[in-house]
């Protein structure tokens, strides 16, 4: 934790003085927007790649760069992928042009893809899981033997005490210049 802008104190109590610091801490996965899915469970990003057998269905939830990698991973090896992403479009922080190009091969291969929804519930069944959305104002409930849960993650910035070395934050997330350095950063 930092107790200012060149001082950091680790858990054993021993502190770190040093002129710069490089705050590299990763991410965690985001709180799922429905309660419900924290209760039924759902795979995560740091989960998907360790699993010791493949689930024969899977719903992927979220359309960015990890859920669209993990689906064509998960089709590539003969899961059924289906993929639920609240805004229109996959890939919505890349260039439309690539979301489109995107969209075009995972329906190729095979992935069904449903955009432009609202989560409303999800529950475990006899078969598995299922997930209720809402879509161009009709609600609609898939169901897979298991559930990938894409919909974000968050800078672990948390309990770090940034704010006592004058680092600013947007949310979780650390406002870096170019350089990738804070805004008080002169080199």
């Amino acid at each position: 934790r930092f107790e200012d802008a060149h001082t950091l104190v680790l858990d054993s109590g021993k502190q770190l003085t040093a002129r710069h610091f490089v705050i590299a801490t990763g991410s965690v996965v985001s709180t799922p927007p429905l309660p419900q899915l924290a209760k039924i469970g759902c795979l995560t990003s740091d989960e998907a790649l360790t699993l010791k057998r493949l689930p024969k269905s899977l719903i992927v939830l979220g359309g960015g760069a990890i859920a669209c990698e993990l689906a064509q991973f998960f089709t590539r090896m003969d899961v059924k992928v289906t993929m639920v992403q609240r805004s229109p479009h996959i890939l919505r922080e890349f260039d439309d042009d690539a979301g489109a190009a995107i969209k075009t091969v995972f329906r190729h291969e095979g992935i069904q893809l449903l955009t432009g929804t609202t989560l409303m519930d999800a529950q475990r069944t006899d078969r598995g899981k299922s997930v209720t959305f809402e879509q161009n104002g009709r609600r609609i409930r898939v169901q897979a033997e298991e559930i990938l849960y894409c919909l974000g993650r968050t800078p672990n910035t948390s309990r770090l005490g940034l704010e006592n070395a004058g680092v600013k934050l947007d949310g979780a997330r650390i406002i870096a210049n170019e350089r990738m350095q804070d805004r008080k950063s002169t080199r």
